[in-house]
């Protein structure tokens, strides 16, 4: 059983997310409610006769189809990529799949005119990908997630994150790991540099 602190730190990141979620944009519930805004995108809101990249493709698969279209600047072809990516990635329960959708995201959202959406689609996997983190133990994802919330300006989230990654580290009780994770955390916590 998790100790009282710990569960009031994972409340308190929780509360974090969703409350800074919500006074940035309205989150996405699903990669479909996402990069909606724009009426570039109506044409996503039809059926879909067939796919750039197969649907059993792996979510690296898809995120380079994301890439390729992007390079075009063929937004329509990249949004459906990026949904197809992003199931696939939800799908393997990983916390590295989930940073690079939120990346992906922030692609697409550079490019078309929806970056409010881009921005939100990146905050919803990112907190997937620290879930994902915590759930494993994963010194590497929570410290990950922290930057990927840094980069996006969230640096109170960031900094939940980092404790996340701090409380990791120590329950594995490996003093190299904890001194690589206080390093690469040092900047996101108030009052360390």
């Amino acid at each position: 059983m998790a100790d009282p602190w710990s569960r009031a730190a994972s409340l308190l990141i929780l509360g974090l997310l969703l409350v800074g979620g919500a006074l940035e944009v309205a989150p996405a519930t699903s990669p479909q409610a996402s990069f909606h805004d724009d009426a570039e995108f109506t044409a996503e809101l039809r059926p879909r006769q067939s796919s750039p990249s197969s649907p059993t493709a792996g979510w690296a698969d898809h995120l380079d189809t994301v890439d390729r279209a992007l390079s075009v600047r063929d937004v329509s072809t990249a949004v459906r990529a990026w949904r197809d990516a992003y199931g696939v990635a939800v799908a393997s329960r990983g916390w590295k799949p989930m940073i690079a959708i939120g990346d992906a995201a922030l692609r697409i959202g550079g490019v078309a005119t929806t970056r409010n959406a881009a921005r939100a689609d990146a905050r919803q996997a990112y907190l997937a990908a620290l879930l994902h983190a915590r759930a494993t133990a994963s010194v590497e994802g929570a410290p990950r997630a922290a930057h990927a919330f840094d980069a996006l300006g969230d640096r109170a989230v960031a900094a939940g994150c980092a404790r996340v990654a701090l409380q990791i580290a120590e329950a594995r009780q490996d003093v190299a790991e904890l001194e690589r994770v206080q390093t690469a955390t040092r900047t996101l916590l108030p009052g360390r540099s």
